[in-house]
């Protein structure tokens, strides 16, 4: 098996793949939920690209949908015929992983045991520290234009639960949105809990069956606080 390390730029080695790992691309800060996709063929007649298998921090961790039609990657390699057919792309919610430097990639191997790594050095940035958000609010938000960033303070998010026992938790969070080049969009850049995450108060006048018919010494009650604005 030929393995060769690379790292987001297009390349031929003695396996004869040509591919490249498009997004996210390689020192890219990442949040919320995106897209590992690129492409990849074999330029040997004789083989096939049989598997796209993606990579966490050099784990695999399952495999990537393959192939996808990809245009412009036969208008670049027009005496490639597998180039129409290399697309490979997945889903991926970024923020599953834990804050900080990780590395997001793929392996791509055919049928004739060659085999291809590329490895991106990412940024994961948890917003609020929840892996899913079920709302954010800009309600009481004071935008501000710095250069070639925006920065929103005072920006509230709610995590989405899965655990459905529990209220969902709600953060406060500075934000700092910043142009990035290959998704062609604005993006969060930067993410800073400016509070401590808290859960709403129950409604007085939506309380359980228990709570209507006990009395009020047989209940446990957790009531928390609505978040305060903090200082920048």
């Amino acid at each position: 098996m030929i393995v060769s390390l690379v790292c987001g730029i297009p390349h031929l080695t003695v396996a004869d793949i040509q591919d490249t790992l498009e997004s996210p691309a390689n020192q890219q800060k990442v949040t919320g939920i995106g897209t590992v996709s690129g492409w990849a063929f074999s330029t040997d007649p004789q083989a096939t690209v049989v598997r796209v298998k993606l990579r966490i921090d050099g784990q695999v961790s399952g495999d990537i949908a393959w192939p996808g039609q990809r245009g412009d990657v036969a208008a670049t390699f027009p005496t490639s015929p597998q180039a129409l057919n290399s697309g490979f792309a997945s889903g991926v919610n970024f923020s599953d992983l834990s804050s900080g430097s990780h590395k997001i990639g793929v392996e791509i191997t055919d049928d004739r045991g060659g085999s291809m790594i590329i490895d991106h050095d990412v940024t994961v940035i948890r917003v609020g520290g929840f892996p899913l958000l079920s709302d954010l609010s800009l309600v009481t938000t004071e935008p501000n234009i710095d250069g070639r960033q925006i920065r929103l303070p005072f920006v509230d998010v709610t995590e989405k639960s899965t655990d459905t026992t529990s209220e969902p938790r709600t953060q406060q969070v500075r934000l700092t949105l910043g142009w990035q080049a290959d998704r062609q969009a604005l993006g969060i850049v930067d993410s800073e809990n400016t509070s401590d995450p808290t859960q709403p108060e129950n409604d007085p006048d939506d309380r359980s069956i228990e709570e209507l018919v006990l009395p009020p010494s047989s209940l446990s009650a957790n009531k928390c606080g609505t978040p305060s604005r903090n200082s920048r």
